[in-house]
């Protein structure tokens, strides 16, 4: 399975990132919180590369993704 990501909105309302590999590990995160979406989707292509998996979105409006990869 590959890496998978996340894009979601912390209880704050901002926009954060994550990046998971293959067996469900946080092997990257936003250092920093959003206020944009798109900004959290540039920082997160900027950091992790054109070739990096697409960002799934999550609906959810918690800290922690409400569903795990």
């Amino acid at each position: 399975m590959p890496d998978t990501a996340r894009l979601f909105r912390g209880h704050d309302g901002a926009w954060r990132w994550r990046r998971y590999s293959a067996n469900h590990e946080i092997i990257a995160a936003s250092s920093e919180s959003y206020l944009h979406r798109l900004d959290a989707i540039e920082n997160y292509t900027r950091v992790n590369g054109e070739q990096a998996p697409a960002l799934a979105e999550d609906g959810g409006n918690d800290d922690e993704p409400s569903t795990a990869p």
